[in-house]
């Protein structure tokens, strides 16, 4: 027994149900890296104090500052005092969640230019001045539930720009 109009509905359906199709194949995932992730080994926790020469750091900088960070889920380890002057922040994600880093105060608002995975590493690099910062990870509501925390930049001391 046939119905009146039913192949239309039918038609209709199936061309709704393509083009919704073909729309989502065009979404990349949704937690895709992208190609400027650098992907590093999660650092020893014995790795040196901050200020050690790395192979990440640029070689014709001797005065600037390369300070270690974990984000863990819940916690930022890392240094609360520095010396001011150029400063590169060595971020590892040694939590399970998604996370990045952020920088703010005295002028400067910067963070890693996208999250990172478990695993994965970044670099940011800031001149940091005098004064109080406020260090966080701005991924959902993580600095709500420990990832925040603030960090004092102290003038530089004649030792540490020989």
């Amino acid at each position: 027994m046939r119905f009146p109009g039913t192949a239309g509905w039918m038609m209709t359906l199936m061309a709704v149900v393509a083009l919704v199709a073909v729309a989502l194949m065009g979404c990349p995932p949704e937690e895709e890296a992208t190609d400027d992730t650098v992907v590093t080994p999660v650092p020893d926790a014995d790795a040196g104090p901050p200020g050690e020469e790395t192979t990440e750091a640029p070689a014709a900088a001797g005065d600037e500052e390369v300070v270690q960070v974990t984000l863990l889920d819940g916690k930022i380890e890392m240094p609360d005092a520095l010396p001011s002057g150029p400063t590169t922040f060595e971020v590892t994600n040694s939590g399970q969640m998604l996370h990045n880093f952020e920088i703010e105060g005295r002028g400067i608002e910067e963070e890693l230019e996208s999250d990172l995975t478990a695993g994965q590493s970044g670099t940011l690099s800031v001149d940091l001045q005098p004064g109080a910062y406020e260090v966080y990870c701005p991924v959902a509501n993580h600095a709500d539930q420990g990832m925040r925390m603030t960090l004092t930049v102290t003038e530089a001391s004649a030792e540490a720009t020989e």
